[in-house]
């Protein structure tokens, strides 16, 4: 018990880690034993020769020159054991005359197996020189092969044997003899047993009715049976090829079937994960005249088309009647893999005299596993980037796949060498084939992609995957447009609230119609403090750049862009104006009418035809004395992705203190931290920045209009401190992103199995 304890607790840490560390799921596992059952040799014949009375019995029968042996427990003199445990075996004695002398032979039908085994046991006394034992074997009627040829005396003891049988050959025939000198020559031979191994794709020896095994067939075909009468059981070869090896002889011995006058047989079959399909039947003709045949055909496509096989034709006086022999046709042209390969035997007679007798039909190929249907990864469904699909399909040599709703089939549709790029909404549509071109069932996979979500980082990817499509013969460092395939949306930086979101069609190109590098195009959160040139009074609460710094760009369908400017402007409208360089020359121009936004839930969103440097603003209402009127402790405020701008009516003793009648200062703006997880671990080093506004003017540079403008300078900077509370659950965050689910689970599932083990391991003992 200790070991059966130990035993547990290996295979629960195996299947833990190869669950937990692959794709393998509880059905793959199941796949590993199928071989396993799979390998278990099938008895296909035995015998004690253990029957009543002392001559042969159970299909054995002397071959040309030998004498019959027969079955004994013991033989004298000196009591010579025969059998073992005290039960009869076949006795062989060696004579003075010619060679062989005793022997018996027995045809054991294969039932299609491709390896057989034969297993023994034997015993010899009385031998000396010259004198011999010999185990043989044919195949359909072919050449002996020797098994073994003992020449001394020994104790019984057991002997295996193995036969290939590639050919899958339905007949085996077994002899045994004894070539001696003298009468005390003897051999005992007991508990034979023939097992077979890899079955047939299909076996059938008529020892059954036809209905129960799905043969179709009309009047004149019959099942036939042995006669019995010939000495020792011997099998009527006139009408079958081979017996169902049992032991009960007479008219239940073996059977085959009988096709007469017009009678016609068919038979329809699978031929699933196999290629290199053949056939195996024995048949006799009897009394064909001439103007008669008998002909056999097969179909790949369930009956529509027929290829003939063979055909056997009569003639004058029936010499064209034969007696059984085996006979073979394959690789069968388009049988791989489908689902009725169908095989039709027939005879065109003109009375019940003509007759066509056949047995032991045997179908097989080569296994090759059907394709099964391509799998995706990752999985179909909506998606905001870009995706990458993978494809596979099992037992496959190769994928075909469309991406414009047509089924492609091994010889059509686009190869899969590499991930399928899928930026818009697609459906893929794939199949598996192997070499032969045996083809998995339809796979579809729709995806979904209604808008990619990028950052500025993933600008050269969207270029490579043709989301951005330069002009037609320009390069990226030098065109004239850009044209976007897909809808995209992008985030100003990885932690921003602001977004520009294009649509599909748009065309970007530069607003004097000259070339430029899009490599030079970005998109950034802006710096407040870098701003300048606006008008006195002008305050600017949010701004982030789109496009080409100092570069004018045009666009055919106007973006829209969202710009963080913090929740305590709720409702309000705030103006919003545009720079080439964002440091003048300010301008509504470009900016959709009425170039104002109402604030949502601290975002400001408006539309824009031009680029690139982007701001909101509000008249602060007051002059530079002004003390910053009911807003005693300041409000909050974002721009761009999370630094917001806002009036701090005063400022005293450090960052954002409770106010006091301290000297009035003139109104400057705060940014305000947003609570976002890169922030919350934001190191207690990084400054934030205090601006105070002062007023300035400045001319557009694509309208030539002079527009009021805001310059924003004299920076103050504040260490904010973080707390080791909030340090402390950052980390855990982290720690706990390290993890999926997935993890969480076999993680508790080896602890409760470990404490299982651990309270029941002395009752496992």
């Amino acid at each position: 018990m200790v070991q059966s304890y130990k035993i547990a607790r290996f295979w629960v840490w195996f299947f833990l880690v190869l669950f937990s560390s692959s794709n393998i799921d509880l059905p793959h596992i199941f796949y590993w034993f199928i071989p396993i059952a799979n390998a278990e040799p099938i008895a296909i014949f035995s015998d004690t020769f253990d029957q009543d009375s002392s001559g042969l019995k159970n299909g054995w029968v002397t071959f040309s020159g030998s004498s019959a042996p027969s079955r004994k427990t013991t033989d004298s003199p000196d009591s010579f054991i025969v059998g073992l445990d005290g039960t009869k075996g076949m006795l062989l004695e060696g004579a003075s005359g010619s060679n062989p002398d005793d022997g018996a032979e027995r045809h054991i039908a294969t039932f299609g197996y491709t390896e057989l085994k034969v297993m023994y046991s034997r015993t010899i006394e009385g031998f000396s020189d010259g004198d011999e034992f010999k185990s043989e074997y044919s195949l359909d009627g072919g050449t002996f092969t020797v098994l073994e040829t003992l020449t001394a005396s020994q104790p019984h003891s057991n002997i295996e044997f193995t036969i290939e049988n590639t050919d899958r050959n339905t007949k085996l025939t077994l002899r045994f003899y004894v070539n001696g000198n003298h009468a005390n020559d003897r051999v005992g031979v007991d508990n034979l047993t023939v097992t077979g191994e890899n079955p047939a794709l299909f076996y059938h020896g008529f020892e059954s009715n036809l209905a129960s095994t799905s043969w179709v067939f009309g009047e004149n075909v019959s099942i036939v049976e042995d006669d019995a009468g010939y000495s020792e059981d011997d099998l009527d070869v006139t009408k079958i090829w081979t017996d169902d090896n049992g032991e009960d002889l007479g008219e239940e011995k073996g059977q085959g079937i009988s096709l007469k006058n017009d009678g016609i047989l068919t038979k329809s079959l699978d031929t699933y994960d196999y290629k290199n399909i053949k056939i195996r039947y024995a048949r006799r003709v009897d009394s064909l005249e001439a103007d008669e045949s008998f002909q056999s055909y097969y179909s790949a496509n369930n009956g529509e088309n027929w290829t003939s096989l063979e055909t056997i034709n009569g003639e004058t006086g029936n010499s064209d009647d034969t007696l059984y022999e085996p006979i073979v046709f394959g690789p069968l042209d388009g049988a791989n893999n489908v689902s009725s390969l169908s095989f039709k035997f027939q005879i065109n007679g003109n009375s019940d005299n003509d007759e066509i007798f056949i047995d032991d039909v045997v179908v097989w190929g080569d296994l090759e596993p059907l394709p099964l249907a391509p799998i995706a990864s990752p999985l179909a469904g909506s998606y905001f980037s870009i995706q990458k699909i993978e494809l596979s399909s099992t037992n496959s040599n190769y994928i075909n796949f469309t991406t414009d709703d047509t089924t492609p089939n091994c010889s059509s549709g686009d190869l899969y060498d590499s991930p399928i790029s899928i930026f818009s909404t697609k459906t893929i549509i794939a199949i598996g084939c192997t070499d032969e071109e045996s083809v998995s069932t339809v796979a579809s996979f729709s995806y979904t992609i209604e808008k990619i979500e990028a950052v500025p980082l993933d600008f050269q990817s969207l270029l490579d995957e043709n989301v951005f499509v330069l002009y037609e013969g320009t390069t990226a460092s030098s065109t004239s447009q850009i044209t976007l395939a897909q809808n995209v949306e992008i985030k100003a930086s990885s932690t921003s609230y602001g977004k520009i979101i294009l649509e599909k069609d748009l065309v970007i190109s530069r607003v004097d119609d000259s070339s430029f590098d899009f490599g030079q195009i970005t998109s950034f959160d802006v710096d407040l403090s870098s701003l300048a040139g606006l008008a006195s009074g002008i305050v600017i609460n949010g701004a982030l750049q789109w496009g080409i710094p100092n570069v004018g760009l045009k666009f055919s369908i106007p973006i829209t862009v969202n710009i963080f400017v913090g929740t305590e402007f709720n409702d309000q409208s705030l103006e919003v104006v545009r720079s080439i360089t964002g440091t003048g020359d300010w301008t509504s121009d470009g900016i959709v009418s009425p170039a104002t936004c109402t604030v949502t839930e601290g975002i400001c969103t408006f539309q824009a035809t031009k680029a690139s440097y982007y701001a909101t603003t509000s008249n602060s209402g007051n002059d530079s004395s002004d003390n910053g009127g009911d807003n005693e402790e300041g409000s909050s405020s974002g721009g761009g992705g999370g630094w917001g701008g806002g009036w701090i009516g005063e400022f005293i003793n450090g960052p954002l203190a409770s106010p006091s009648p301290s000297p009035v200062l003139t109104p400057i703006l705060i940014p305000t931290p947003i609570l976002t997880p890169i922030q919350i671990a934001r190191p207690v080093d990084d400054n934030i920045t205090i601006v105070k506004a002062i007023a300035g003017s400045g001319v557009d540079q694509d309208s030539g209009s002079e527009q009021n403008s805001v310059k924003q300078s004299d920076s103050l900077e504040l260490s904010p401190e973080v707390s080791p509370e909030i340090k402390s659950l950052a980390s855990i965050g982290v720690l706990l992103s390290w993890f999926s689910w997935r993890w969480l689970i076999a993680l508790l599932a080896v602890i409760l199995i470990a404490v299982f083990l651990n309270r029941n391991k002395n009752k496992l003992v």
